[in-house]
């Protein structure tokens, strides 16, 4: 397959998806555009703060839909591109799906809440103290809390439906369609009988499904984790009620997985790590821009801080963390020591062997 034609097809990949991440903001913008028009009419009928509430409700969850629909719509558009590329390895088309699929995901569930959590205050104006809303005054934190709620709980049950329930239904379609599998049991059906009457696995499609709900789950419980402390116990219900779920799809409802020998996570090790810097900027902006927390204030002097003032604790306090997180990482190993002398043990093994590496002269 030319090389010319498959870096053409992989231009033209990059194109639509950043033409699709377009959408995806003007979709928010006319969101935002519906909330103020809702407050505006909440607000003939009640105070400013609970037709603000009112309307941010209704927004998020429009806002959740069609974030969902999106994200189905993509599935589609990022595998017929990703096939139409040709990658020569199956490494490369799946590090390259995976790529634009957390690429565009990460956009559709992350561009509403960094408008919450640094937009909307500026643009549409929160709630303050007296309950009166005017652009650059109070904090949106209650809009960015209840937004992030709502996406992580619905991104969590809609999972949960795509796992179970549709591998349920179509088990009774079959046994609808086909009687005589009722009775599988008394018919005296070889245990691999039955697992082929079961539905079949793709093994690379609910291994990207389901290492791409982890990797939200983590964007969600670290991006804005000072705006919702308790939702990494809520992810952790999540895991564990979805490690259940899997043993009862793959039990009864589904064929179970060839094993296979895999040497890493692949390049959701990337993933996972992009994730946690970006969490690291989120979240120190939320500190100091959003929440209005005034961590520095100046000798004798009761006024909020100045931006100068600001911006330097925001960018001290981030590469703080930086630092912090680089010397974790070169302190602690990867791998351990024992382990890396087996790895140069079989290393040096297969040269020998395999490779026919002479042995090194003797300088005596």
């Amino acid at each position: 397959y030319p090389a010319g034609r498959r870096r053409r097809h992989a231009c033209i990949a990059f194109f639509v998806v950043a033409a699709l991440i377009i959408v995806l903001v003007w979709v928010n913008i006319g969101i935002i555009y519906m909330r103020v028009v809702l407050t505006r009419a909440f607000d003939k009928t009640t105070s400013s703060t609970m037709a603000a509430r009112y309307a941010s409700v209704v927004a998020s969850v429009i806002n959740t839909i069609a974030i969902q629909i999106m994200n189905y719509l993509f599935q589609y558009v990022a595998r017929f591109f990703n096939t139409w590329e040709n990658h020569r390895t199956d490494v490369e088309h799946y590090n390259n799906l995976i790529l634009k699929l957390i690429s565009f995901n990460f956009c559709n569930y992350n561009i509403p809440l960094v408008y919450n959590a640094f937009f909307q205050r500026h643009l549409e104006g929160c709630p303050r103290g007296d309950g009166d809303i005017e652009p650059g005054k109070g904090t949106c934190y209650s809009a960015l809390e209840m937004n992030l709620g709502i996406i992580f709980l619905t991104k969590w049950f809609s999972g949960l439906c795509m796992d179970l329930l549709i591998p349920y239904l179509e088990k009774k379609y079959k046994r609808h369609k086909h009687p005589e599998l009722i009775d599988e049991k008394r018919d005296g059906k070889h245990e691999a009988e039955l697992q082929f009457d079961l539905a079949p696995t793709d093994g690379f499609e609910d291994q990207i499904q389901d290492m791409s709900n982890i990797a939200m789950r983590f964007g969600f419980i670290t991006l804005f984790i000072t705006a919702l402390p308790c939702l990494p116990l809520v992810a952790w219900i999540a895991n564990k009620l979805e490690v259940a779920g899997d043993l009862k799809k793959y039990l009864y409802f589904k064929r179970r997985l060839w094993p296979r020998v895999a040497w890493s996570i692949g390049s959701w090790t990337l993933v996972f790590q992009l994730i946690a810097a970006a969490s690291v900027t989120t979240n120190t902006a939320c500190i100091f821009y959003t929440v209005r927390w005034q961590p520095l204030q100046a000798t004798g002097r009761d006024e909020k801080l100045r931006p100068n003032e600001r911006a330097f604790a925001f960018f001290a306090c981030q590469y703080f963390v930086f630092a912090l997180m680089l010397g974790i990482a070169v302190a602690v190993p990867d791998t351990p020591e024992d382990v890396e002398i087996q790895l140069k043990r079989k290393a040096f093994i297969c040269s020998k062997l395999l490779d026919r590496t002479p042995d090194e002269e003797s300088d005596e």
